[in-house]
C-alpha cells in the first residue's frame, strides 16, 4: 500500500461516502486525536461515529467506488495508491467497523 496520512485519509473517506468537505469535517473535529503527536510524530486518533457506521453498512459496490475516487484523489496529489490497493484495504477496514460495531467499540488507528 502506498503511503499517506491516516488522519487525512478518515477525513476523506468520510468526504467521499458523505458529500461532505473535507474542511467542513476538519474543523468539525475529525478525526477525534486522543493523544499528544509526539516529537517522533506517532500519536492515537479515534474515526468518526458516522464512518464507522457507514463502513460497517455500506454494500461492496458503494464502498469499493468510494475506494476507487479516494486513489484517484490522492494520485491527483502526487502519491500512489493503486485502486485494487484502495479497494482491498477500505474492505479490510469495513470488517474491522463490522467486528467494532458488533461488539460495540469503537475504531482507533496509532499513526507511528
Amino acid at each position: 500500500m502506498g503511503v499517506y496520512d491516516p488522519a487525512d485519509a478518515v477525513v476523506e473517506w468520510e468526504s467521499l461516502f458523505t458529500g461532505d468537505g473535507p474542511q467542513e469535517l476538519a474543523r468539525a473535529g475529525e478525526p477525534q486525536v486522543l493523544t499528544g503527536i509526539t516529537n517522533d510524530g506517532c500519536y492515537v486518533f479515534m474515526i468518526s461515529e458516522r464512518l464507522q457506521a457507514l463502513l460497517a453498512t455500506q454494500d461492496p459496490p458503494r464502498r469499493d467506488d468510494v475506494a476507487r475516487r479516494w486513489s484517484r484523489l490522492r494520485r491527483a496529489d502526487g502519491e500512489f495508491i493503486g485502486e485494487d490497493e484502495a479497494v482491498d484495504h477500505l474492505a479490510e477496514l469495513a470488517s474491522l467497523a463490522r467486528a467494532a460495531t458488533g461488539q460495540g467499540a469503537r475504531l482507533y488507528c496509532s499513526v507511528r
